[in-house]
């Protein structure tokens, strides 16, 4: 698979679901991140993805606030309070889904893709 992806050993990991795989990582962002940490996301993400959150606002016993805001104002939803920023963008030319999780100072230093 790292042949056809042009990569070079080390660079590519192939394991479970992207469901379960933006669980991790979700949980590794905000489960040590403070009292109440805030996930924004905004309204045109996946249903599948929303549920995601939800359930892992619950794994948190509801310490997770989740702000879903739309897309024109996520940038100015994005401040202090945010500890991560979950976006899905969608392809459909390309038939495929890109999941951003971005976190941090405004979230401009950290951008993961899954």
């Amino acid at each position: 698979m790292r042949a056809w992806l042009g990569l070079s050993r080390g660079e590519v990991v192939v394991y479970n679901s992207t469901s379960v795989n933006l669980f991790k990582i979700l949980w590794a962002a905000l489960s040590n991140s403070g009292e109440f940490p805030v996930l924004l996301t905004d309204q045109v993400n996946f249903p599948s993805d929303l549920y995601i959150d939800q359930g892992l606002s619950s794994v948190l016993q509801g310490r997770l606030k989740i702000r879903i805001t739309e897309r024109e104002r996520l940038e100015k939803d994005i401040n202090s309070d945010v500890t991560a920023v979950f976006l899905t963008h969608v392809d459909f030319a390309a038939g495929c889904w890109y999941k951003y999780l971005n976190g941090g100072s405004r979230c401009s230093e950290l951008c993961l893709c899954v």
